[in-house]
């Protein structure tokens, strides 16, 4: 898929535009799953800016010992099929699952509330979600 030329003139397509995830990927055996932060910037929800990559993996893996690439923030949860796209060959989490995990876990209230504003706008998420994504976040 080409996306508009480079200020160079040539064009860069979706996996080259995110080949770091794409290695953080690989590295995981094609297990892990982009999420929490990265996957809210990949949606274009919010303004936030990932300092790291967010990766999730099985459970399992959480017994493995195992060198995490620098720049790279692990989670060890089983996300299911349902809760998962595709953005080229990276997978990453969905849209509610995505705001889900940022509510549970550090991500600034106002970066939160930015994301639900957009989510319920474009039509990722309904009212009801949106009020038990806000309940998470305030109690986290």
């Amino acid at each position: 898929m080409l996306q508009a030329p480079a200020p160079t003139g040539s064009f860069t397509s979706a996996a080259s535009e995110h080949e770091d995830l794409t290695t953080i990927w690989l590295w995981s055996e094609q297990k892990g799953v982009v999420s929490h932060e990265t996957a809210l910037m990949l949606h274009n929800l919010s303004d936030v800016l990932p300092r790291k990559a967010h990766l999730t993996l099985p459970a399992s893996w959480a017994k493995r010992r195992v060198r995490v690439p620098k720049g790279v923030v692990l989670y060890h949860e089983d996300v299911p099929k349902k809760e998962r796209l595709q953005l080229g060959a990276i997978p990453v989490t969905s849209v509610h699952r995505t705001l889900l995990d940022c509510a549970s876990s550090h991500v600034p209230l106002e970066f939160i509330e930015a994301a639900l504003r957009q989510a319920h706008a474009r039509g990722f998420i309904d009212r009801q979600e949106v009020k038990l994504i806000q309940a998470r976040a305030h109690t986290a």
